[in-house]
């Protein structure tokens, strides 16, 4: 039991960080494409006038 439970204590530290670094890229992902389409949307607006 106590084997067991070391085993999936050190899966749980390895794939932790590795978890938290997805969720930080996912939202940094997602913030990317805001700033991507707010600038494309002031481009086009400097464009049209």
């Amino acid at each position: 039991m106590r084997a067991s439970l070391k085993v999936l204590y050190r899966f749980y530290t390895l794939v932790r960080p590795y978890a938290h670094n997805v969720q930080i890229a996912k939202i940094n992902v997602h913030m990317n494409v805001i700033i991507h389409l707010h600038t494309l949307r002031k481009l086009n607006n400097t464009l049209y006038i």
